[in-house]
């Protein structure tokens, strides 16, 4: 079960991040320290973490969203302390990149759990679906 705050300070937000081009970069073998990095640069934006997880051209993170914060804000220091971290820690053939922009959906209390299971299961998920369908159910589900 995920932790459930009764804080009025913060919101659930589900991001998506997605690679540039779609390119495969993030490799089963660096995902987990990438995953790490992204945790606690979310934390130095205030977030409270809980679930990562994606495949490898994109990424789900579900966390406590600070009202005091534009989302837009936490994506785009996501976005460029991982890309110059990833860059300076991995080679893969060429340079990493996040596609231009991001997705983020708020999460009501009552369907945290739904989500948490939904960004554990993205590798089971993606065997069926392309990223691209997938966002854009999320988008349809979510009124977007």
């Amino acid at each position: 079960m995920v932790f459930m705050s009764h804080s009025y300070s913060n919101v659930w937000i589900h991001m998506i991040l997605v690679t540039k081009f779609r390119k495969p970069f993030i490799k089963h073998w660096l995902e987990a320290d990438f995953h790490d990095f992204l945790k606690k640069e979310l934390l130095k934006c205030g977030g409270n973490f809980i679930v990562i997880n994606g495949t490898e051209n994109h990424i789900h993170i579900l966390y406590h969203h600070p009202i005091t914060l534009s989302i837009s804000h936490v994506a785009k220091q996501l976005k460029g302390s991982s890309s110059r971290w990833f860059n300076l820690h991995f080679e893969v053939g060429e340079k990493f990149q996040w596609q231009v922009g991001f997705s983020a959906f708020s999460v009501s209390q009552s369907q945290t759990d739904r989500v948490y299971h939904y960004i554990i299961n993205q590798k089971s998920i993606h065997l069926r679906r392309e990223v691209e369908k997938e966002i854009e159910a999320l988008r349809r589900l979510n009124g977007c």
